[in-house]
């Protein structure tokens, strides 16, 4: 949250177990105390490896090497309509995207606070695998106090959202969660589970994170149609420069 463009950085815990006798020049940044990380500091020059490491030969991306490889392809060609296409059928799916967040649970001791946000993570995922048994869906990720889930329709991704919202409240975790359903491009991780990429995953976030409130629920408006509103407010807003008209669920 700290560093400018260029700039190397240490905590205050790294610079203390620097010998006396370093040669590298470093200056305090800022006169503030940050309360977790300490004082910081900034590391303006010093020595070097003599060798630099061997780097892998491509840049590191979560996505396959075919994937990657038609990319490329595609990029070489950008006029074929056809080839566009044909990447869209093989690696785009509709999905309605739920983006669920927790509430962070504030301690004051930063150690007990990592723990409790892992046990609240656990929990999270916990509760969102029990539900989805009930509900047609996949689970994408759920991590820090972040959860993301697919659907085939709106209708069960709403009807996801109000069930692991309102067990996860009776277990006092608040949250808010965002739907939306488009076109989206899922990946395995190399090191195993999933991620999810796509506008329906932004507008989601947007409508949760950015404007919502926690015990809400925030369907977009395109999806009126084929959701039942009528319960719901209707509300416009504009967030980082896109206009939008939502449905607000309080889930009660």
């Amino acid at each position: 949250n700290d560093t400018e463009g260029g700039e190397v950085l240490i905590t205050e815990s790294i610079y203390n177990l620097l010998p006396s006798d370093h040669t590298f020049k470093i200056v305090k940044k800022g006169e503030e105390t940050d309360e977790i990380v300490g004082r910081s500091y900034t590391v303006l020059e010093g020595p070097v490896l003599a060798k630099a490491p061997v780097l892998d030969k491509y840049y590191p991306m979560p996505y396959s090497e075919d994937f990657y490889a038609d990319l490329i392809t595609f990029e070489n060609d950008l006029s074929n309509p056809e080839l566009g296409k044909t990447l869209e059928s093989k690696y785009l799916k509709n999905k309605a995207v739920v983006l669920l967040e927790r509430e962070n649970q504030e301690i004051e001791e930063h150690k007990l606070s990592m723990f409790s946000n892992m046990s609240f993570s656990a929990l999270v995922k916990d509760v969102g695998l029990q539900t989805l048994t009930k509900h047609t869906g996949d689970e994408i990720k759920v991590i820090g106090n972040l959860g993301i889930y697919v659907f085939d329709t709106p209708t069960m991704a709403v009807s996801f959202s109000r069930a692991v919202q309102k067990e996860l409240a009776q277990r006092d975790v608040l949250t808010r969660i965002g739907i939306d359903m488009g076109s989206v491009f899922i990946f395995d991780l190399p090191l195993g589970g999933k991620d999810i990429a796509g506008m329906p995953v932004n507008l989601a976030s947007k409508m949760a994170q950015d404007k919502g409130r926690f015990g809400y629920i925030y369907l977009n408006g395109h999806l009126k149609q084929a959701v039942d509103v009528q319960s719901m407010t209707e509300i416009s807003y504009t967030v980082s420069g896109v206009e939008m008209t939502i449905y607000e669920d309080f889930n009660d």
